[in-house]
C-alpha cells in the first residue's frame, strides 16, 4: 500500500514542484517507477544511509 501511495503522490506532482522522500532503505521500487514513467524527473539524493535514505524527487516534464 505504501509504495500506491508513493506512487500516486510522484505521478501528480505539477511540473517544476518536488517532493522529498526518506525510507529505511534504498527505494528501489520507486526508482523503478520513475525510470517506466512517461513524465520526467530529477532524482537527487540528500543522504544515503546508513540508517536513513532521503532523496528529492523533482518533476520536470
Amino acid at each position: 500500500m505504501r509504495h500506491a501511495v508513493l506512487f500516486a503522490a510522484v505521478d501528480n506532482l505539477p511540473v517544476g514542484e518536488n517532493l522529498q522522500i526518506c525510507a529505511p532503505h534504498q527505494p528501489e521500487p520507486l526508482f523503478a517507477h520513475l525510470q517506466n514513467s512517461e513524465q520526467h524527473y530529477r532524482v537527487e539524493t540528500l543522504e544515503a544511509g546508513p540508517i536513513d535514505w532521503r532523496y528529492r524527487v523533482t518533476r520536470l516534464a
